[in-house]
């Protein structure tokens, strides 16, 4: 069973103290956590989506997705300025991010819907922009 996105940072979110939490982040470092807590904080990163939580059906947890997430994750560059994808009509963004939302684990679409909003989900709390920012220190030149 893969370890999803949500989960380590449900992980790394119970840690006893904030050194714990980074070198939780460190030793389970990878390039899609990587992106997605620099999605979450990054303030040159404009999310091209509307504020409200858009409407999805979840999967059931039993389902295992724990690892679609991971696998998709380039696809948030559909849904942020990110030059390739600008040309995308917004109800077709939209309709994308309700079916990445349909297709991840519940956790990682809570996750998904927090970081749109520049947040972390209540699981994960603890996971600050300095907490972020001291495990993954060249993780954005923008941050102050």
């Amino acid at each position: 069973m893969a370890t999803g996105l949500a989960e380590i940072l449900k992980a790394a979110n119970d840690q006893e103290t904030k050194a714990a939490r980074v070198q939780y982040l460190k030793d389970n470092s990878s390039a899609a956590l990587k992106k997605v807590l620099g999605f979450a904080y990054d303030p040159v990163i404009e999310w091209l989506l509307p504020d409200t939580s858009p409407p999805y059906t979840p999967q059931p947890k039993e389902a295992d997705l724990q690892n679609v997430l991971i696998a998709e994750i380039r696809k948030l560059n559909v849904f942020v300025n990110h030059n390739d994808y600008l040309n995308i009509k917004t109800l077709a963004r939209e309709s994308q991010y309700i079916q990445l939302l349909e297709s991840v684990d519940p956790d990682d679409a809570q996750l998904l819907i927090a970081i749109k909003n520049r947040t972390m989900p209540s699981f994960a709390i603890n996971i600050t922009k300095a907490v972020v920012a001291e495990a993954f220190p060249g993780i954005s030149k923008h941050w102050n």
